[in-house]
């Protein structure tokens, strides 16, 4: 690097002399909105709270910032930080907003930086945060000094996250802006020398000198903004550091109070330095007047000055080169790094065309075709049905050759690409917006080719149902596909498939003999009944998550009679009840005659017809002769149709008659709002219903008109349900209907439109009640749950989970949701623990009243439980249950709340987890209660020594925590379903108390569960608590499979570190005293922590459901529990514990759970 383009040498600009006269005869004036106006921009001010940051901030604003983001560490500060910026505006008050970003944690920097991303726009980020430490101290988690950590690898971290969405500043590029010292610049590189430098940071210094290591931190960042400004160009974003000078007034001063050398150093910021506002008008120079002339340069004072001087030298750049490769690898589990800075001519453009056709296209077959947006074939390449969730495509690549999908994938995979694998682009999901990368197009591979037996046919990647239809018809044949001629065979088929030959030859899934797959990995393997049969199960149902299907030898069979009858009606709004109640009938609680291959309906409107009510379309296709097919249509014909229409076709005819041909309407593209659910049976109540809000809806928006309908597929399904469903991964072979709601929306009526899809769906769900939400997954918008997609038998997913570890286990596929599972490491660390402690409490939602409702809540005589009994109190509860081991101190703390609350029933009943029987008198009391609207099973224990139960015989930890509360909520559970209030909003809600100390403990699946906590070699306390936990975690995500939550919602929760309890009773007062230090400085008040309880069971509602609650919010269960061997411990705790508890039929109860939400309901 060249420095003779400045007025002054780099060491000139580094000496004391300079350093002086800077300091006191230097003085930058302020900037003003005819220098530099900011209005309709959006800045990010890290360190915003105090100090510089907080000044830059406010006179940001001052130049007409628009919107402004304020990262601090701690949010009450934030908040109070953008009071007092607003209370100094006026006019038009711009928007301010407080984020939380702790620099200690690269989980706080990755979330931030995603968060950033869903800005409208960003324009300028100053980070600003820092620290200066006075005496030497290390990150508990990475190993390196403070000062290099917080100052250097999480502010460069930041820097390259935050570049995606620095990126999308329309119009100009973007700016980031380092704020630096002058103190890089004085001190030599402590590993200058050494091969590494990063590792030696970790390394205790010999003699600590705080001014050194500070400025080291922000050399390393000079030496890091030369290599980032060369890899990002200035077209795209402009990268600068800037030094405010020495300032007193800051937060820096904060860092080593009570200490020589703190007191050292503030002393001399008061002698030296400057106000912060006129530093920060430095920040605001740098960030705001210039252009990009500064793109890597170092500003000071208003001009552009030299770095450090090192950073000139020819072993300077050596070392920069060094840090940059060491940074990268310390990051290297930041993925959007590659994508961005893996190569100069990349940059943050985005992909390139031009490299990925060098780089990639070298290696494929030819005719293999890779392009980007400025393509004529970009548009119909990227096209999808729904345009209301886009993926972002920045290049698509359309393989030749099956053999090129592995090396796709496998370039893809060394460069941190995402892709996206498609055949036709159907999908209905709106998850599928939030993916950006690389299509890979299955477009040219559609190769149908017979085989000379006739009874197969090898189907390529790319084939779809129009094509396969008249392929084979021509040749005599025809195959099991999708009902719809526009959508690929394999989208549907790896989730099932249904389509019009489901009744005589089962689904698609049922009739793929075998697979080439292409796994996450990039290696191309065979998947049949005998190679790779636990891959074979999955693909059948739950496809998408393990692999591209480049090709598979399907069952194809004679094409049968050369027509196919076909009956459509119409019919007016008087007759729906007729109709629907004539379909039951019809399709016999899953009867429906074989040959009746389909019947698809529509409620809609038919401008022909009326324009402001809808009608009922339906169309009937029968295999076989018109005769045979009219006299099971009777029914139907003697409704009384507006209008009416039969023939006799060639099955390929079929598509158009019945509205799912390429260019029919429900093939088009649009932007759609959605909804789906799979039923057994019509409610006809809820058809009515949906009928009423659709011509409400249409009145009220009458855009809506011509795009909105309610779709009813009805499926043939005899020979789907002849295979044997633990065959394949598809769990819904009972649900002969499939329906679904879609409405084309203009922008700007997004919100009513998906409102009126969420009716939709809540009627027809709730009109089924006695069975679970399913959902078809090829039609899923992406926020049922797993279950609802993949079945309710708890081994299909914990199957399928295993599966996804062995063969995805990165989610190169992302189909299944990941994102607890990827927290769950983190939430294990010392970091972890500390967020969740020092995360600020959320208050409840206003306006709460428990009147009339009934509450128990297991030891409540102290500490948390009682706390909470009176949090419930304040909101009016009406009847409290005191469920105590000791009935008179339990009453002594009922008549302490019955002096704060005299209008509240407070009942003390007594309950001893040490005992099978007083459990069970407990509950036959909560029986005769006339309701129960919550349950928190909060009683545990905390043992110093090895002790057992003399009744049971295990150990006491065990039984208490574990056993006694989990057969505590076994038998609660029916009687809080049966005090359900008629009409309720809400189901019950049995809460189980846990810890996120199952973060800190592991188990093996080796031998008896139970048994290993009866032994007493090895006991110790805080072990044996934490085990007892993690089993209650296991048994309470497992128990949830069991349990509908419209019917009870089970939880978990934990309060966190807690003082003032009773959780150390039994330790010794020296114990106290040091734990009490800890949880002084470490842990939550008691109101705080039990305001966890509340949170749960009032706020968080249905989704959490089988969820452990932390901190306000779902959190991840323990890495254990995503494991193969974690869910072969569920599974086998779950087993042992239904063995323990057959005394108590516990078995019998789950399943009489299970049976009022899976028989079948007739609706009359």
């Amino acid at each position: 690097m060249d420095a003779s383009k400045y007025d002054i040498t780099p060491e000139k600009e580094a000496s004391p002399g300079q350093y002086f006269y800077r300091q006191f005869f230097v003085k930058t004036e302020p900037v003003n909105r005819g220098q530099a106006d900011l209005t309709g921009k959006t800045a990010i001010v890290t360190g915003s709270n105090v100090g510089l940051g907080l000044e830059a901030s406010r006179q940001l604003l001052d130049l007409g910032l628009s919107t402004l983001v304020l990262a601090v560490r701690s949010e009450p500060k934030g908040e109070a930080a953008r009071k007092s910026l607003l209370s100094a505006r006026t006019g038009d008050a711009p928007q301010i907003e407080v984020w939380s970003l702790d620099l200690a944690s690269y989980e706080s920097i990755t979330q931030f930086a995603e968060r950033a991303k869903a800005l409208a726009r960003l324009d300028l980020v100053i980070l600003n945060a820092g620290i200066f430490k006075a005496e030497e101290e290390f990150h508990p988690t990475t190993g390196f000094e403070m000062d290099v950590q917080i100052n250097y690898l999480s502010n460069a971290l930041l820097s390259i996250l935050l570049l995606p969405a620095l990126k999308k500043s329309p119009g100009h590029p973007g700016r980031l802006v380092f704020v630096s010292s002058d103190m890089a610049g004085w001190f030599p590189l402590t590993s200058a020398s050494s091969d590494l430098i990063l590792p030696v940071f970790k390394e205790k210094a010999k003699a600590w000198n705080l001014a050194a290591r500070y400025g080291e931190s922000k050399l390393l960042g000079h030496l890091f903004l030369t290599e980032l400004a060369q890899r990002v160009p200035s077209s795209v974003v402009v990268i600068n550091a800037v030094n405010p000078g020495f300032c007193y007034g800051t937060a820096l001063q904060r860092e080593g109070e009570g200490k020589i050398a703190g007191a050292l150093f503030r002393g001399w910021t008061r002698i030296v330095g400057k106000p912060h506002d006129v530093c920060a008008r430095v920040i605001v120079h740098a960030a705001a007047r210039f252009g990009d002339e500064v793109h890597g340069e170092y500003v000071e004072e208003g001009k552009i000055r030299p770095k450090a001087p090192i950073v000139y030298k020819p072993e300077g750049q050596a070392i920069a080169k060094k840090l940059w490769d060491e940074t990268m690898k310390e990051f290297s589990f930041a993925n959007p790094i590659a994508d961005f800075l893996r190569d100069p001519s990349l940059s943050c453009r985005g992909l390139s065309v031009p490299i990925v056709s060098r780089e990639l296209g070298a290696i494929l077959s030819p005719g293999s075709v890779i392009f980007g947006p400025e393509n004529d074939a970009y548009a119909e390449a990227t096209d999808r049905w729904n345009l209301a969730a886009l993926p972002t495509i920045e290049i698509v690549v359309q393989p030749a050759s099956e053999a090129d999908v592995p090396k796709i994938v496998t370039y893809c995979n060394k460069n941190s690409i995402n892709f996206l694998t498609v055949n036709r682009g159907h999908g209905s999901t709106t998850t599928i917006a939030r993916f950006k990368g690389l299509q890979l197009d299955m477009t040219l591979l559609n190769a149908i080719t017979i085989d000379p037996s006739g009874k197969t046919a090898l189907f390529q990647g790319g084939v779809y149902g129009r094509q396969i239809i008249d392929t084979l018809w021509d040749k005599g044949y025809i195959a099991v596909t999708g009902s719809h001629g526009c959508v690929g065979f394999f989208g549907p088929g790896l989730g099932g498939g249904h389509g019009r030959l489901e009744g005589t030859r089962g689904l698609i899934a049922d009739n793929i003999l075998t697979f080439n797959v292409v796994l996450a990995d990039g290696k191309a393997i065979k998947v049949s009944k005998t190679s790779n049969q636990d891959l074979f199960w999955a693909l059948k149902g739950a496809g998408h998550n393990f692999g591209i299907v480049t090709s598979a030898e399907v069952a194809i069979f004679p094409r049968g009679p050369d027509t196919w009858h076909f009956h459509n009606y119409i019919w007016a709004q008087d007759k729906l009840e007729t109709v629907f109640e004539t379909l039951n009938r019809f399709h016999d609680n899953g009867n429906t005659p074989p040959l009746m291959a389909v019947n698809f309906g529509q409620v809609s409107i038919i401008p022909a017809i009326s324009k402001t009510e809808a009608v009922i379309f339906w169309t009937f296709a029968y295999s076989g002769p018109a005769a045979d097919a009219e006299a099971l249509l009777q029914p139907f014909n003697a409704i009384g149709a507006i209008s009416e229409e039969s023939g006799d076709v060639p099955y390929p005819s079929l598509l158009a008659i019945q509205g799912t041909d390429v260019s029919s309407d429900s093939c088009l593209s649009s932007p759609l709002k959605g909804s789906v659910a799979g039923l057994a049976v019509y409610n006809a109540t809820v058809e009515r219903q949906n009928y009423i809000e659709y011509n409400k809806k249409i009145a009220e928006y009458p855009e809506f008109a011509l795009g909105s309908r309610l779709y009813y597929e009805g499926y043939a399904n005899k020979a789907a349900k002849e295979v044997n469903p633990a065959s394949t991964a598809y769990a819904q072979r009972d649900d002969n209907h499939v329906v679904f709601f879609s409405t084309v929306f203009r922008p700007g009526l997004e919100v009513p439109a998906q409102e009126w899809a969420n009716n939709v769906r809540d009627r027809w769900n709730a009109g089924q009640p006695s069975r679970k939400p399913t959902a078809y997954l090829n039609y899923a918008i992406g926020d049922e749950p797993l279950e609802a997609l993949y079945g309710y038998e708890p081994w299909r997913l914990a199957t399928l989970r295993a599966l996804k570890a062995k063969y995805d286990p990165k989610n190169r596929f992302p189909t299944m949701p990941s994102e607890l599972e990827s927290e769950a490491a983190f939430e294990g660390t010392f970091l972890g623990f500390l967020r969740r402690q020092f995360t600020s409490a959320k208050p409840l939602p206003q306006g709460i009243n428990l009147t009339d409702h009934t509450a128990i809540v297991t030891g409540s005589n102290v500490g948390l439980g009682l706390s909470a009994c009176r949090q419930l109190l304040k909101l009016q509860l009406s009847h409290l249950i005191l469920g105590v081991r000791t009935e008179a101190r339990g009453h002594d703390a009922a008549e302490k709340l019955q002096k704060e609350f005299p209008s509240a029933s407070i009942t003390v009943w007594a309950v001893d987890l040490e005992s099978y029987a007083s459990i069970h008198t407990f509950t036959d009391k909560c029986a005769a209660l006339p309701r129960i609207d919550f349950a928190i099973l909060n009683a545990g224990l905390f043992k110093s020594s090895y002790a057992t139960v003399p009744a049971t015989d295990h150990e006491v930890t065990l039984q208490v925590n574990y056993l006694s509360t989990a057969l505590l909520g076994i038998l609660l559970l029916p009687i809080l379903r049966s005090k359900k209030r008629v009409g309720a909003p809400k189901p019950p809600v049995l809460s189980f108390v846990g810890s996120d100390m199952i973060y800190q403990t592991d188990m093996n699946s080796t031998g008896s569960i139970l048994q290993e906590f009866n032994r007493p070699h090895g006991f110790s306390s805080f072990p044996w608590y934490s085990r007892s936990k993690l089993l209650q975690a296991f048994f309470v995500s497992e128990l949830a499979k069991h349990v509908d939550p419209n019917e009870v919602v089970v939880n978990l929760v934990n309060p966190g570190m807690t003082r003032q309890t009773a959780f150390f009773r039994e330790k010794s007062i020296f114990y106290n005293m040091t734990m009490g230090i800890a949880q002084f400085v470490l842990a939550r008040k008691v109101d705080v922590a039990a305001g966890t309880y509340l949170d749960a069971i009032l706020v968080q509602g249905k989704p959490s459901h089988g969820s452990f609650i932390s901190e306000w919010t779902i959190k991840p269960y323990p890495k254990l529990w995503y494991t193969p061997e974690g869910r072969e411990i569920q599974l086998k705790l779950w087993q042992e514990t239904m063995e323990e508890f057959n005394f108590a039929e516990a078995s019998r109860i789950i399943k009489s759970l299970e049976r009022a939400q899976d028989s079948p309901g007739q609706v009359s």
